[in-house]
């Protein structure tokens, strides 16, 4: 579903069509992760600009192949707790191997991503 809208302008209304929240592929063997938002976090990327969006979604559509990129950062004192940067931006999200889901928690400005 995320490999669909790369390339395509993010919009309020690409991101409300998002059916069911979640993507998993599988390529040969190995299955990526599921990519499951909060209602909350999706809310604040449907606030955002459509510019940030753009910018933002493809790193959050990465994570479905490899949730600990370079420079993810984990947060302190939280078991599955990640995070990382893009630009002024921070999305928060926990990764659960065993099921193989990552969880988009908050897409913030840096400002107020830890609240």
């Amino acid at each position: 579903m995320f490999s669909q809208l790369a390339g395509v302008r993010m919009s309020r209304a690409n991101l409300l069509s998002l059916s069911g929240n979640a993507c998993g592929r599988s390529i040969g063997s190995m299955t990526e992760y599921t990519i499951v938002f909060a209602r909350s976090a999706r809310k604040e990327l449907e606030a955002l600009e459509v510019t940030i969006v753009n910018r933002i979604f493809p790193k959050i559509e990465a994570l479905a192949k490899d949730p600990r990129p370079a420079g993810c950062r984990k947060l302190h004192g939280e078991k599955y707790l990640w995070r990382i940067r893009i630009g002024d931006y921070r999305v928060v999200y926990a990764v659960y191997d065993d099921r193989r889901v990552v969880d988009i928690i908050a897409v913030r400005h840096r400002s107020k991503a830890y609240e």
